[in-house]
């Protein structure tokens, strides 16, 4: 899973040269390395090559169906590109073979989140479900927090729900937590409907 971590910091970082020559290398090396092709794909995602990146990853899956960390990365750049029932299915799969699995529990969660709509709100019920098995787990878990903060505030439109989730995230957080200012922002925004 280092590795996976590693082809994600390269994109990340806009060093596209770099990951598609490694992938190339790869592809040339062994054919039949699940990690190549994720490679490939991510690669081809960052390239705005949706279609070809999904062929790179659906290969990555067929090589090692057992490989979590690979649906995961899978799921989560479907989930960041918006592709809300390819991501729910990859982490389905992901949370069905680990079902303590956190990240694919909140993975698809998010996922689900994104497939909900005001006159169907089953995903933002089985999103809060599946936030609340992980808090059970692990009530200090803050991405859980938060993430039930803004499925109650934004989705579901329970704010009574919401403000404590966000006080506790903001009380629990490091002060320098990408989501602090969100959270910030909510507590004022719900503070003020109150009033």
């Amino acid at each position: 899973s280092e590795m996976c971590i590693r082809d994600r910091s390269y994109l990340d970082k806009g060093e596209l040269d770099t990951a598609e020559l490694l992938s190339q290398e790869a592809l040339k090396a062994d054919n039949k390395s699940a990690l190549a092709e994720r490679t490939a794909g991510l690669v081809k995602l960052n390239q705005g090559d949706d279609a070809l990146a999904f062929r790179h990853f659906a290969r990555a899956s067929e090589l090692d169906p057992k490989d979590t960390t690979a649906r995961l990365n899978v799921a989560t750049v479907l989930l960041e590109a918006g592709v809300h029932d390819r991501a729910a299915e990859q982490f389905r799969a992901a949370l069905e073979a680990e079902p303590d699995n956190t990240a694919a529990a909140l993975g698809l969660a998010a996922a689900r989140r994104g497939q909900g709509k005001r006159e169907d709100n089953g995903p933002f019920l089985e999103a809060e479900k599946l936030i609340r098995a992980v808090l059970q787990r692990e009530p200090r878990n803050l991405s859980a927090t938060f993430n039930l903060a803004v499925l109650y505030a934004d989705y579901l439109k329970r704010p009574a729900d919401a403000l404590p989730l966000f006080q506790r995230f903001l009380d629990e957080a490091p002060k320098n937590h990408p989501a602090r200012a969100e959270a910030e922002r909510a507590v004022a925004a719900l503070k003020n409907q109150k009033k």
